[in-house]
Formats: structure tokens, C-alpha cells, sequence
């Protein structure tokens, strides 16, 4: 009976790997030109320059130290506030809270270089883990489909595994050498990581002839399993796992499940040194190293971690051990926050044989030295090129302007290629533990793993209540149970949503059980990107409204919030026992101020009655909470009387010139002036309204070069060039919209205006105050504020007076 091309695969593999091993140190020179990708930068940024040890902003890593010694960052995130599949450290910059792991260097550090990360599999902005990721198999062939239903993927039981090297502008002594790379791995550097033998991995470099010369680089991009050979340990207190250390074997059980394995090879191992005394820390040197090998013959590198979770026991390898015996011990920093990595012998560029199309994939088709391809790879390297779709046996392979440097034919064309990583083995390293003196944040492998429950068999997590599938706002509590003296935290969750552009929500609660305390940023509004409204707890009624709305940059660039996002937080301490609803009322609009339809799925707190014995829980239920003011939709004031267009009088052969304009969000477009000015010597020619549609006229203009002047109160004017090269011309100007937000009319959109609406937010309009209800609906709320936020820093095209 055949095989399955997987195994195929890999037993060919192992037959060749003496030629592709052949490892040719060749010199190589100095810094690459970068290849220019334009691209969002989230994270901290893109870097240079920071050391060549260095995957992460530095100064912006420097900066986030001292604000976490100054207490900034004190505040735990909550679950809420975690997405698993976004990079972060071990504080959210925005969200000003810590975590208790963090996912090393920071992929968005070389974003000029490679894009978004996940951009090359088809989900950009992911970050973490990838579809390819690892799970309970049996078989080298097993489907997901069960462990995913199951929540028993590598990313639901050990997210925290997940990290990021990522490096740039390596060093290059002669030619021929990998540049800039970042390699996403998955591995626990203790006993419920180093039981596991293949392991998953995503790998983005950048290959060189010529560091210096842009033009001979290309790009690589490739993920999968990689095979991390046998487990081993070496003599006591030996920290090497150099050649030439003496190893010892430690049998497990799972490393044979998928393919036999090779106990006297050195190529591949998981190797965790016996340490009984710990050096100084932090280590000069690797104290454990996961030597990787992609059984596809493209990718092998070294993991090497300075600071692994503890020893494994060669006579029950799956022990729980952490040289850090207690979560108390703030003075043990073995937690896995210093890793590196060398991209081991050389990086191979080589196409192969499809086993599953049962053809030889070439990866330079038309001969010209270069490799261009985007193929697909099973699981573990086999090239599967008929795959549709990325799923974990169809993984993209991208070579893309790759030169190719090897002629084995020796007949002028290169079939293939190798490059070499040149790592500095003694230049600085990040720890990326940021505790605060005398505390200890970095605590995911005590509360998670110290129970010694093995990973390979997951708990399945409780079932989670299902997330909305419309358009909604989720308020979740956090604890839902507390006691007296907890703090909770409410937070406004947005699902499904599209183009949110500010948010307003009264919130109300039992003042008699929980007091308020502080809003706080979320990752859709923050001190960042938004102008905050905020009326404070009051503690008589339980109340508290906000509103926020997004500003434009100084570009004039609007970006609402679209998918799933967290719009903000409240936060609350537990005064007495008892339960409390949460119920917030809230309006959801679009950066013009129009609503957008939101359903609101309302949380409740239910604290321990018996922590607070002397008072009874209230027997009322809160009242259905409306907004503080109404939030019509339709104004209640009367609309302007409509201006009939100048009539167009007989025609006398001149031309016209006509068109719509509209203001941005008003119940109609009547009364804009439109004024026709003569550029040759700047003169008024005619001056008309809009009527309610919009809609204007100017009849019998002569041949010349003209300006269109549209003005409203409160609204940044427009200009438009108009030409009239024939008479008799009936000219259509494409249709505009007048920006609002301009509350005092000083020609600019800025922080003024936006004081202007806070101040006066909840009232109704009266004369005094007409001005700063730029929607003329009759109210001052959220829908005016976001028009001041959606056009923040927008100027007048005409001179100040």
C-alpha cells in the first residue's frame, strides 16, 4: 500500500540530508538597504539602529520601563482586554494594565521590511499563532476540525508559549547572507514544553548577495512544524549544549509518534542542561536550546533561551519544575523573557518534488537566476501546490526576487541557494521582564502550568457564552462575583461593528453597592485617538454617561472602529453586598454623527451578601436606563425655510454652470451660499442659495476662469475651480459636502470647538447655544461631538480676516 505523500515526504528527506546539510561558511559584508513596504505600524513601532541583539523599539521599550516604575501600569488587564491572537509585551501602552506574560520582540519592529505581519497568510494584524498551528494529533495526517470544536489548539491551551525574535540588519561579512528576518515560535522552555517534539513556527527573511545593493535581495516567507529531535539533558551544572557536551537521552514516549527519531544525531534536540546552581543573572550564555529542523530541508534554527522555566527530570519528564519555586519569589527571574536565536548552517532555497500532484515544483521557471513563486507546503515542508486554501496541510511558501547562488550543474544557471545567518553571539539582549522592583508580573507558567497537568491533554475550557453575531455592544463585568472591598471592572465591548466613530453610554447602577471610580481607556477610545465628554459617577442616582468620539490626525484621516474592540472601561468598587444591574444606554454613530443600529446586552454584579451583613441588598430593581437627554434620530426643531435657486432666466446664449452640495449632516441642504467669483480679477459675479436638495444654479456666465465659494456657519467652506471654455455650455460641478464642527467659526476644526460641545453635552438648544448643535436636531450629544472629531485640525481654503 502507498503512503501518504506526508510521510513520502519525510522519509526522502531524511535520506538527503547530507547534501543539504553541507554548511559553507562563506564571509559576507555590511548593512542592507531596506526594502520599502508601506504599511500600518501598530505595536511600538518600527526600529533601527537598537543593536543587533534587538527586536524592539528600544527607546519606546525604555520609556514604558520608567512608566511602569512610576506605578502607570499597575492595574492587571483584565481577560476582556487580552486578544490572543495581537502581539503584545508585558504592558498594553493604551490600556495602561500589565499582563502576566508577554510574547517577546515586537513583529512590527521590521513592518518596512516584510508589512503587517499575518498580511502574508491572509489575515493581517494577526500577530499571534497562525492557521497552521499545532493540536493533539495521533497522526502526522490528523485533521483539526475536532480539537478546534474541542478548543484544544495550541493557541486555546498554550497561548503563552507564542514569541517573537526578530532582528535586523545583521551582520553581513562577505556576501551571500540573511539580513533581516522575524521568526514566530511556539515553545515553553520547561516540562510542558520540552515534552513535545514537533513544534509549529511562521518565518519571514530577507536574503542578500549583496547587503549593500537593495536590488539582490529578495524575500522568503514559509511556516509549518518543525521537528525539534529528542530530548536531552547533559551532565550537572554543564550550561552547553555545544558539540561535545555529553548528552543524555531522555526517552518520551510522543517523539515516536509521528516518525521514528535518530537518538545519536545532534542536528535536532531539545536540550535542558541539569542546573542544580543557577548562574548570575542574567546568563552570558544559552542555558537550553531547541534545535529545530524543518523537515522540508528549507528552514533550521536554534532556540536558545537564557532564561528557561526550570530542569526536566530525566526519570519523569513531565514533573512540574520551575527554578523559580514560588510566585512570591521576586527575586528569581527564570520566567523565559531573554530568547535568541541562530538560524542554523545556512537558509536553503530549493523547490523539490510535489508528492501530492505527484510533479517537480521549479522554483526559477524561466531561468533568469531569480526565484519567484508562491507555492503551498503541507505541515511539515512537503510541497503541495494544488491547495486552494491555507489551511494546516496548505501553507503559503513564498520566494520572491530570491537570487539563486548554487550551480550544481556547472552550466551557468543556479538551481538553488544558501544563505548564511552571522548572529552576535556577545552583544547586548532585552529581558523582557519589566517588573517593578520588589513585585513579580510575569507569573503565567504558575497559574497556569503548576498544577502539573501535562498540555498535550488540555482541560477543555469552560464553554464561553456566545458572542453576538449582529452588530452589539457587550457590557461585561468582570468580576461578575465579587466582594466587598474587590474592584470591577465594566467594560463596553463592541462586536461586528463597522465604521463606529463615537459612542455615548449612561451607564446606571446600584449606588448603594457599587461606587464609581474611574473611566478607562479601552483599545477603540483612549487619551490617544479620542475627545472625551465624561460626567462622572454620581453617587445619589448610580449614573454615569460618556461620550467619545475619534479625531482625525493631522492629515484629516478618519478611522472608526470596524470588527470587535473594546470602545472603553469603567470601574467600580464594591461598597456593600447585594446585586446591582448594569444597564447602559447607548448611541453608537458614523463619523458623519449618524446612528448606527447596535443592540445592548446588559451585565449584572453579584456580590457575596454575607460580607456585609448589617445591610439588606435593595429590593427595587433599577429602572430601564434612558440616555440622559433624548437622542433623536429626527430633529424636533423646525427646518429652515427652503431658498428656491435662482431662476434661470432666458437663455441668452452664455452658459450655466449647476450642481449639489450638501452640509454634512443636517435634515436638509437648504440655505448654503454659493458664490461665482472671476479669477481674472477676483470680483463677486453672483451670489445664490442652495435649496433643500442641495441643488443651485448661476445662468449666463460668460467665457472665463472662475471659483465656487460654498459657505455655512459652523462648516469649513469648499472651493472649486470652474472653467468655461464655450458659450452655451451647461456645466455640472461634481456634487460636495460642507465639514462641519466649526462651532465658533474661526476657520479651523480644533480643540475649542470640541470645549464647545463638551461643555454644553446633554442640553437641549436653546438660542444661546444654537451654534453647538451642528446637526440641528435639537440636542447637544455625541452626534454633534463626533462631527468636531471626525474633522479635527480641518482648516478654511481662505484667508484669515
Amino acid at each position: 500500500m502507498t503512503s501518504h505523500p506526508i510521510l513520502q515526504r519525510y522519509g526522502a528527506l531524511k535520506s538527503l540530508r547530507i547534501l543539504i546539510l553541507i554548511c559553507v561558511l562563506i564571509s559576507v559584508t555590511s548593512l542592507a538597504g531596506i526594502v520599502s513596504v508601506s504599511a500600518q505600524t501598530p505595536g511600538l513601532g518600527v526600529g533601527r539602529g537598537d543593536g543587533l541583539e534587538v527586536g524592539i523599539n528600544l527607546p519606546a521599550l525604555n520609556q514604558i520601563q520608567a512608566d511602569i516604575n512610576a506605578g502607570i501600569y499597575n492595574r492587571q488587564c483584565t481577560p476582556q482586554e487580552h486578544d490572543r491572537h495581537k502581539w503584545h509585551g508585558l504592558v498594553d501602552p493604551v490600556l495602561k494594565c500589565h499582563y502576566d506574560h508577554h510574547h517577546g520582540d515586537d513583529p512590527n519592529y521590521v513592518n518596512d521590511v516584510f508589512g503587517d505581519p499575518g498580511t502574508w497568510f491572509g489575515v493581517p494584524g494577526q500577530s499571534i499563532s497562525y492557521p497552521w498551528q499545532t493540536f493533539p494529533a495521533t497522526n502526522i495526517t490528523d485533521g483539526n476540525a475536532q480539537a478546534v470544536a474541542d478548543g484544544k489548539m495550541e493557541n486555546d491551551t498554550k497561548h503563552e508559549g507564542y514569541g517573537w525574535i526578530v532582528r535586523r540588519d545583521q551582520a553581513c561579512p562577505d556576501a551571500n547572507c540573511l539580513t533581516d528576518f522575524r521568526l514566530e515560535y511556539h515553545g515553553i522552555f520547561g516540562s510542558h514544553g520540552g515534552m513535545t517534539r514537533f513544534h509549529s513556527y511562521s518565518f519571514e527573511g530577507r536574503l542578500c548577495v549583496n547587503a549593500n545593493n537593495p536590488a539582490t535581495c529578495g524575500i522568503v516567507r514559509t511556516g509549518g512544524w518543525v521537528d525539534m529531535g529528542h530530548l536531552v539533558t547533559t551532565p550537572a551544572n554543564t550550561p552547553s549544549c555545544n558539540f561535545g557536551v555529553p548528552r543524555t537521552v531522555i526517552p518520551v514516549p510522543q517523539d515516536t509518534l509521528f516518525f521514528p527519531i535518530d537518538e545519536n544525531s545532534v542536528d535536532e534536540m531539545r536540550c535542558h542542561p541539569n542546573l542544580t546552581q543557577l548562574p548570575s543573572y542574567p546568563p552570558s550564555q544559552p542555558i537550553a536550546e531547541w534545535w529545530a529542523h524543518n523537515p522540508g530541508d528549507r528552514v533550521r534554527f536554534q532556540l536558545r533561551s537564557f532564561d528557561p522555566i526550570g530542569n526536566i527530570n530525566p526519570a519523569n519528564p513531565s514533573e512540574w519544575s520551575s527554578y523559580c519555586a514560588e510566585i512570591t519569589d521576586t527575586t528569581c527571574k527564570y520566567n523565559q523573557t531573554i530568547m535568541s536565536v541562530w538560524i542554523g548552517y545556512v537558509y536553503t532555497v530549493i523547490g523539490g518534488y510535489d508528492a501530492y500532484a505527484k510533479s517537480y515544483i521549479d522554483i526559477d521557471p524561466n531561468k533568469d537566476g531569480i526565484a519567484n513563486i508562491a507555492t503551498f507546503t503541507d505541515r511539515v515542508g512537503g510541497l503541495h501546490a494544488q491547495c486552494t486554501q491555507i489551511t494546516v496541510d496548505c501553507i503559503p511558501m513564498i520566494y520572491d526576487n530570491v537570487p539563486l547562488n548554487l550551480d550544481y550543474n556547472n552550466d551557468g544557471i543556479p538551481e538553488e541557494a544558501r544563505y548564511v545567518h552571522h548572529p552576535c553571539e556577545d552583544c547586548q539582549r532585552v529581558d523582557y521582564d519589566l517588573s517593578p522592583a520588589g513585585q513579580n508580573w510575569v507569573t503565567w507558567f504558575h497559574t497556569k502550568y503548576h498544577s502539573g497537568d501535562h498540555p498535550t491533554t488540555p482541560t477543555p475550557p469552560t464553554t464561553p457564552t456566545p458572542a453576538p453575531t449582529n452588530p452589539a455592544v457587550v457590557v461585561k463585568v468582570d468580576p461578575a462575583s465579587p466582594v466587598v472591598g474587590d474592584s470591577v471592572i465594566v467594560s463596553l465591548d463592541l462586536y461586528n461593528v463597522s465604521g463606529v466613530y463615537g459612542l455615548q453610554a449612561e451607564c446606571t447602577v446600584n449606588p448603594s453597592v457599587l461606587a464609581g471610580t474611574e473611566r478607562i481607556d479601552g483599545s477603540g477610545f483612549n487619551a490617544d485617538n479620542s475627545f472625551f465628554v465624561d460626567s462622572g459617577f454620581n453617587a445619589a442616582d448610580g449614573k454615569w454617561m460618556v461620550a467619545a468620539s475619534r479625531l482625525a490626525d493631522g492629515s484629516g484621516n478618519v478611522s472608526g472602529i470596524d470588527g470587535n474592540m473594546t470602545a472603553f472601561m469603567l470601574g467600580y468598587d464594591v461598597i456593600a453586598g447585594g446585586d446591582s444591574a448594569v444597564n447602559c444606554a447607548v448611541l453608537a454613530v458614523n463619523a458623519d454623527g449618524k446612528a448606527i443600529d447596535l443592540e445592548v446586552i446588559n451585565g449584572t454584579v453579584i456580590t457575596d451578601p454575607g460580607t456585609s451583613p448589617t445591610e439588606e441588598p435593595p429590593t427595587e430593581t433599577p429602572p430601564t436606563v434612558m440616555p440622559p437627554t433624548p437622542l433623536p434620530l429626527t430633529p424636533t426643531v423646525e427646518a429652515p425655510t427652503e431658498v428656491a435657486p435662482t431662476a434661470t432666466p432666458v437663455p441668452t446664449g452664455l452658459s450655466s454652470v449647476a450642481g449639489i452640495t450638501g452640509y454634512q449632516n443636517h435634515p436638509d441642504n437648504a440655505g448654503i451660499t454659493v458664490e461665482l467669483y472671476n479669477m481674472a480679477d477676483l470680483s463677486l459675479v453672483d451670489t445664490v442659495m442652495t435649496a433643500a436638495d442641495g441643488s443651485y444654479t448661476f445662468s449666463d456666465v460668460p467665457l472665463g476662469t472662475y471659483s465656487l465659494l460654498f459657505r455655512a456657519v459652523q462648516h469649513i467652506p469648499l472651493v472649486y475651480p470652474v472653467d468655461v471654455t464655450t458659450d452655451g455650455a451647461a456645466i455640472t460641478i461634481e456634487p460636495g459636502e460642507l465639514k462641519a464642527g466649526d462651532v465658533d467659526n474661526s476657520g479651523v476644526v480644533d480643540i475649542l470647538d470640541a470645549t464647545f460641545v463638551g461643555a454644553n453635552f446633554g442640553l437641549e438648544t436653546v438660542p444661546d447655544i444654537a451654534n453647538v448643535d451642528l446637526n440641528i436636531d435639537g440636542f447637544i450629544n455625541i452626534t454633534d461631538l463626533v462631527l468636531v472629531g471626525g474633522n479635527f485640525g480641518l482648516t478654511s481654503p481662505l484667508p484669515a480676516e
